[in-house]
């Protein structure tokens, strides 16, 4: 039996994610070859990419326009029925598959800016960005690839990049510190978006949608825990409307995804569901806290008496919140058996941490209890994490067939 044997049955819906990871752990399948074919794949289809570009560049002006166009739409195709013919016609290469997939989407890009640069096309960023996305959009739900998945979820975040960001952006929110709580929530979309994914016959999507989605929040969130995170003259301009009702839009939905794909999630029972739909509900609170909340209007004083511009005690509001958040996002992540949400909430513990310590570090005493609580801490959450993971494995032990055993 080999590992593309259980992903194929997985892929089918014979078998649920717990069922492939108990067989892939108890014989040993490991995906080692594939991991590696993956790297060499990626890199290979890079300085292609790279090379033609060299290539073209070179005799860019010597070129006709006609056979520009042709060249880009030949590459692109290319890649799209390579990836095609050896994933789902010979079903002997799948990975390289994916990666032509992923690269046929990259080329669809290329194509777009080559286009317009070409014929000189003046139009916003984001509507290249936005024709990019429309394009590939719906190929991961024809062709079950998930490597088309991840680049039409790559297009989707940067097309709400443009618009958040930019001033002339439909969506533009603010100017400031603030663009980072928006996404956060917008991290704990994708996240929601993943488990409701879960739930369908596209269940293979969902684990790497929920992991982005964490790194997202993660990544994201983490300015709010350092209290020179506040210090901005901007604080005083109100978020932008249109962006605001488009922020609080994407709470609601958050909300509403994650009560959604977690009312039946596996792995996790009924009051876990509760701890972590709530868990989930208070990290978005928390950002629109750091919205609406956090700022204090002091600048009047500020000049003269430089007195603080931020609210002291949001910053510890927020580190405790994402350091609860990280703990139970481990003892998720080991109940739904993934990897990816113990790591992430690993770094983001160790992380507040330290930031925690270079915020605090100030007298001999006060530096010494930060310390003393600081290895207090991370010893009793050492002791617990290695507690859980005693537990994971018993569980698994326990759940085997006996004849596997």
């Amino acid at each position: 039996m080999k590992h593309a044997d259980i992903q194929r049955l997985l892929e089918d819906g014979l078998i649920s994610q717990q069922q492939h990871d108990l067989i892939a752990e108890r014989y040993g399948l490991k995906e080692s070859a594939n991991r590696v074919l993956v790297v060499f794949s990626m890199i290979g289809a890079v300085l292609v990419v790279a090379g033609i570009i060299l290539i073209i560049g070179s005799n860019w002006e010597e070129i006709p326009r006609a056979i520009k166009v042709a060249g880009g739409l030949f590459l692109m195709l290319g890649a799209y029925g390579g990836g095609y013919y050896l994933r789902d016609v010979r079903r002997e290469h799948t990975v390289i598959g994916e990666m032509l997939y992923f690269l046929g989407a990259g080329l669809f890009l290329a194509n777009i800016a080559l286009i317009g640069q070409i014929y000189n096309l003046s139009s916003r960023s984001p509507n290249g960005i936005l024709l990019w996305w429309i394009g590939i959009a719906g190929l991961p739900w024809v062709l079950r690839s998930l490597a088309l998945h991840v680049a039409s979820l790559i297009a989707f975040l940067l097309l709400l990049g443009c618009e958040t960001f930019m001033g002339r952006g439909r969506l533009f929110f603010c100017g400031d510190q603030r663009i980072v709580a928006v996404w956060a929530v917008i991290g704990l979309a994708v996240y929601s978006l993943g488990t409701v994914l879960h739930r369908t016959s596209y269940r293979k999507f969902s684990k790497v949608t929920e992991v982005i989605g964490l790194l997202i929040f993660n990544a994201m969130s983490l300015p709010l825990i350092y209290k020179w995170f506040y210090h901005s003259y901007a604080w005083r301009n109100p978020p932008a409307m249109p962006g605001a009702l488009a922020y609080l839009g994407i709470c609601a939905l958050t909300l509403i995804l994650a009560l959604w794909g977690l009312e039946k999630r596996e792995g996790l029972d009924k009051t876990w569901r509760y701890v972590w739909g709530a868990t989930l509900g208070g990290a978005v609170l928390m950002t629109i806290g750091a919205v609406w909340l956090s700022p204090i209007v002091a600048f009047e004083n500020y000049y003269h008496a430089h007195s603080p511009a931020y609210n002291s005690s949001y910053w510890m509001f927020a580190t405790v919140v994402l350091f609860v958040f990280a703990i139970l996002q481990i003892q998720v992540g080991i109940k739904v058996s993934s990897s990816g949400y113990v790591n992430l909430a690993m770094v983001m513990i160790a992380l507040i941490i330290i930031s925690a310590y270079i915020t605090l570090i100030g007298s001999m005493a006060r530096t010494g209890l930060t310390f003393v609580a600081g290895g207090v801490l991370l010893i009793g959450t050492g002791i617990f994490l290695e507690k859980r993971r005693r537990v994971l494995l018993g569980t698994l032990r326990s759940s085997m067939p006996q004849e596997a055993k």
